[in-house]
């Protein structure tokens, strides 16, 4: 990826669905600045020696760094006491067997939290039991990860939405995220799909924020390749907001697709081009 941004891009390990891991970086090293690995049982976990040697191994050869996207299946807020114990497991024997690939960041998903309404009791009963027993849970959860690691080095995602219990409001655990010191992984398509205005948010946290998943969302679906002509999200104007605030950290091309990442490349570069083109002009 060229150096022209003051930002890093990447692209998930994810983007070739049908090959492994290693697979992935082996084809995208010389790609992008760096590789979003993502971590799961079976196929990632639990890390073997050779896997984590292979992996420094594409770093040596190529230059290529990684973030690291920690389990989804964790539950760090799950009402199951041994079901967070397991997650929290986890995530520490991630945390201590990736060291040795010195990762940008990591992304942490925190859930799962009530969304209101979803009992039939009604609005009101799902926001008293949030806020009595799920925000509880979470305060701990991530008081435990933050002396796991460097807490500012974790980004705890916002997946914003309708995903049954599945659901994390970075607002409502945002005293959290200060409290221990986290930072903020930015998912732009989570926000623009679920009628949030990723400006907004982008302002509202952006000193926290050191990683943005950046996708577009193409008729009601997340995940597809920014610049499409029915795509909803503002590049230019989403990306002025990063040049104005002096954005530094990194942008991950969250698609999985390799043509709908050689698309994205080439509007983020288009885009950034003419905004940097322009802001000179005007200045």
């Amino acid at each position: 990826m060229n150096k022209r941004f003051p930002f890093k891009v990447g692209a998930p390990s994810e983007l070739y669905p049908m090959r492994d891991v290693l697979d992935n970086v082996r084809l995208l090293a010389r790609e992008v600045d760096f590789i979003e690995l993502t971590l799961e049982y079976p196929l990632e976990l639990p890390l073997t020696d050779e896997l984590l040697n292979n992996l420094r191994r594409q770093q040596d050869d190529t230059g290529v760094e990684y973030s690291i996207h920690l389990p989804v299946f964790c539950q760090l807020a799950s009402p199951n006491p041994r079901v967070r114990e397991a997650s929290l497991a986890t995530l520490e024997e991630v945390f201590e067997r990736t060291a040795c690939l010195k990762p940008l960041s990591y992304a942490l998903h925190v859930d799962p939290m009530t969304i209101p309404g979803s009992s039939p009791l009604g609005y009101v009963f799902d926001a008293v039991m949030t806020h009595r027993h799920v925000m509880p849970r979470i305060r701990d959860s991530l008081r435990r990860v933050s002396e796991m690691t460097d807490a500012s080095r974790v980004g705890v995602e916002n997946i914003d939405g309708n995903y049954g219990n599945l659901y994390c409001n970075i607002d409502l655990i945002a005293p959290f995220i200060e409290e221990f010191g986290f930072s903020i992984c930015m998912d732009v398509g989570h926000l623009i799909r679920y009628e949030q205005d990723p400006r907004i948010f982008f302002m509202k946290y952006h000193d926290r924020i050191n990683e943005i998943h950046l996708h577009d969302v193409v008729e009601g679906k997340s995940h597809r390749l920014i610049g499409h002509p029915a795509g909803r999200l503002d590049l230019r104007t989403f990306l002025a907001l990063l040049l104005e605030q002096g954005y530094r950290h990194h942008i991950v091309l969250e698609v999985f697709d390799p043509s709908h990442l050689n698309s994205s490349k080439e509007a983020l570069q288009l885009a950034w081009t003419e905004l940097v083109e322009t802001y000179k002009y005007s200045v």
